[in-house]
């Protein structure tokens, strides 16, 4: 999975357009100023897509895809673990916490054959629904994982790569 963990305020980090797959935890972010998180696609984990750990300041996580919905993600207190709380699905993760406003989650993520080899084929199908899910480009992530233009269709896709089609 990704996990971004630290007290560095000097520096903001941009995770985008990343696939994520049956990790454990897809997502982990923990105390640190800035991180803006959007466009990626996490599918299947462990336990959770998301846990986030007391942030704060000008921290984004939004606009990025799941599959499935469901219990999976969790907000931690470090002071005071009494205050951990775990969203049903991504709805009351957006109501209750602010998080991932303009995120979008659906039972099947629509890659082209995920079970193809050892390694999978985790291209989104033309038919997936995170197909030109994301809201607008992210400034200097222009180029997918197989340096391919972003925005082939009217908008970004989810995750590591472009649907071409």
């Amino acid at each position: 999975g990704l996990r971004l963990n630290g007290q560095d305020s000097t520096n903001t980090y941009l995770v985008a357009y990343n696939t994520l797959y049956n990790n454990e935890t897809n997502m982990y972010v923990a105390p640190i100023n800035g991180p803006y998180i959007k466009g990626n696609l996490s599918v299947q984990p462990g336990e959770y897509h998301v846990v986030a750990v007391g942030l704060a300041g000008t921290s984004a996580i939004e606009n990025n895809g799941y599959a499935p919905d469901g219990p999976l993600f969790m907000t931690l207190n470090t002071s005071d673990s009494s205050l951990n709380k775990v969203a049903e699905d991504l709805a009351t993760w957006q109501q209750s916490f602010g998080y991932d406003l303009g995120s979008i989650s659906y039972d099947s993520p629509g890659f082209v054959n995920m079970y193809q080899s050892e390694s999978g084929d985790f291209k989104l199908s033309g038919s997936s629904p995170f197909v030109d899910g994301v809201f607008g480009l992210i400034n200097g992530v222009n180029l997918d994982f197989g340096g391919q233009l972003r925005s082939a269709g009217t908008a970004p896709d989810f995750g590591a790569w472009e649907n071409q089609m």
